[in-house]
């Protein structure tokens, strides 16, 4: 018997021809979840389980990917091994100056879930003893992480949208991300672009000329839009006066999804972004081969 197999104390040494998992099915297959080569991504939908970018996209001639736990289980859940490996062979598969969007769990963040989540400026992780904080934390470092690792490899722009009272752009690490990767932050308003409701919105993001998205809500409009919520008879909120508590409906979580008139701007901007680098490039080369002929 070779020495390094010799038992020791009862127990077999491990070496190099041996594997901890004995069945061969349950051995991890890395080539399941490698991403297509070469990159064929135009877009990537993260947290897209409405699948509004993809539509976009599709209906355009354009390749996108939308990754959400509900579309996909586990191996759409970015806390798991098998989905966050996944989340990785798509972002992989990202062709360079290809469109990242953003939309992150927001319930454990806002304002309606204070009394739960327990976050402030000064306690950015809020009451980490609550389990379901713990996740929508280990959410957002996952993330971070995944967007950490992607810079490496790939070239792309981002848009990370929160309603406007989230707590996440508190978020140490998140907040690190952005301000290493100069994102910047505008303010915008769903209701102008077809939401039911005002939705106040940030909007992180490093996508050239982002800040024409940039909207401002006013009496007219928000008047427009208590008569668009009074047509379709739906209830967001539900305010006790007595208690003083105000609750959000089931109503409420249809509204995280974005908008079709927002996924087009952003479509829009993302394709004039395109063809600038696009016009840029013919320059550079152009100058190049003019310096090469004299």
């Amino acid at each position: 018997m070779p020495r390094n197999q010799r038992k020791q104390g009862g127990k077999k040494k491990p070496d190099d021809t041996m594997s901890f998992e004995k069945d061969p099915q349950k051995w991890f297959r890395p080539e399941d979840h490698m991403p297509e080569l070469p990159p064929y991504l135009d877009c990537l939908d993260v947290f897209g389980a409405s699948q509004s970018m993809k539509k976009v996209f599709t209906k355009r001639g354009f390749k996108c990917e939308s990754f959400d736990v509900v579309l996909g289980g586990v191996t759409h859940d970015i806390t798991t091994h098998l989905g966050f490996l996944v989340l990785l062979g798509l972002g992989l598969s990202l062709l360079p100056g290809a469109l990242l969007a953003l939309s992150p769990p927001c319930s454990l963040y806002i304002f309606l879930s204070s009394s739960v989540h327990g976050r402030s400026k000064l306690l950015p992780y809020g009451n980490v003893s609550n389990w379901k904080v713990q996740l929508s934390n280990r959410i957002v470092l996952s993330l971070v992480i995944f967007l950490t690792l992607l810079k490496e490899f790939r070239l792309f722009s981002a848009v990370l949208e929160q309603p406007k009272g989230s707590m996440m752009f508190y978020y140490p690490e998140l907040l690190a991300f952005a301000r290493r990767f100069h994102w910047r932050q505008i303010l915008t308003y769903m209701g102008l672009f077809g939401h039911p409701l005002e939705k106040g919105s940030w909007i992180w993001s490093d996508l050239p000329g982002i800040h024409s998205i940039a909207r401002k809500m006013d009496k007219k409009m928000r008047a427009k839009l208590r008569a668009k919520r009074a047509r379709l008879n739906k209830t967001y909120y539900v305010v006790d006066k007595e208690k003083k508590t105000v609750q959000g409906t089931k109503e409420l979580q249809s509204t995280a999804k974005w908008t079709f008139k927002f996924c087009s701007a952003l479509f829009d901007l993302w394709q004039t972004s395109k063809m600038n680098r696009q016009v840029e490039n013919i320059d550079i080369h152009s100058s190049d081969s003019e310096g090469d002929d004299a």
